[in-house]
């Protein structure tokens, strides 16, 4: 069973069909409640969004991961196309826009080249922005994907800002599993105590092994005050002996890591 973000036809449905087109899936109405179902042992994976090309991390997710013991099995990358949707006999009518606060960050530019003002409404999905759309007066507009052209009237297409837009989902179990043909790790970096020179000394250590760090992030640890989380990504299977070297030499340093994941990177 694999819970993801609904309603159906939400983008993270969409991901999900395509990771699993037969999977028993469990739709929850958001990210925070898609890990507890997890935790609570409801489903065996979900499937979230973790970051977008444009508007970078999704931050709900991330939080998550630091706070959650879980681990990611899989990845992939969904494009994103983003559509204007309305029951206005024109665009000058629209005052409002419905949306996941992702998508209307990704088609920010465009929608203020469009309308002259509007207010934004945020849901918990694009799919959610579609339902209230419906129940909404004709000043009303929502910003979702493809699949909604036959329950409403499409006002402007293709309004993300970039063209290249795609937002990259992650596969998590609540059981540790290091793939065999994994090429990707992400791992959480929780040092106790700052100091100068204390991320030069952390990203210095994967630069002298030539090990590729895909994201690197820096989160709020909330259970302590002034200290940061990092979260990394690099291109290496948890096995390999450099990067087994590397963990012990963090665990020396006093960066105490933890792995959440090593899994066959997506293309």
């Amino acid at each position: 069973m694999i819970g993801f973000l609904g309603p159906e036809h939400s983008f993270t449905h969409q991901a999900l069909l395509r990771y699993d087109a037969t999977a028993n899936a469990k739709e929850y109405p958001s990210i925070r409640s898609l890990f507890v179902g997890l935790r609570l042992g409801e489903v065996d994976q979900i499937i979230v969004p973790i970051e977008n090309s444009t508007e970078g991390s999704v931050t709900s997710t991330m939080d998550s991961l630091v706070e959650e013991q879980v681990y990611i099995i899989g990845e992939m990358y969904l494009p994103i196309q983003l559509q204007l949707y309305s029951n206005a006999s024109s665009i000058e009518q629209i005052t409002h826009v419905i949306s996941h606060p992702q998508a209307l960050a990704q088609s920010r530019q465009t929608l203020e080249r469009l309308l002259s003002h509007y207010i934004e409404v945020p849901a918990t999905s694009t799919a959610e922005a579609i339902k209230q759309l419906l129940q909404s007066s004709d000043t009303f507009a929502a910003v979702a994907g493809n699949s909604f052209a036959a329950t409403t009237n499409i006002i402007a297409p293709n309004i993300q800002d970039r063209t290249d837009n795609q937002t990259r989902f992650v596969i998590i179990s609540a059981n540790e599993t290091i793939q065999q043909n994994a090429t990707k790790t992400s791992l959480i970096c929780a040092p106790q105590t700052d100091r100068p020179g204390l991320l030069y000394d952390l990203l210095h250590e994967f630069a002298i092994r030539k090990l590729n760090l895909t994201k690197i992030e820096s989160r709020n640890d909330k259970t302590t005050k002034n200290l940061f989380l990092f979260y990394l990504d690099v291109e290496v299977n948890a096995t390999d002996p450099l990067f087994v070297e590397l963990f012990e030499l963090l665990k020396f340093k006093q960066f105490h890591p933890r792995i959440i994941g090593s899994y066959l990177t997506s293309s």
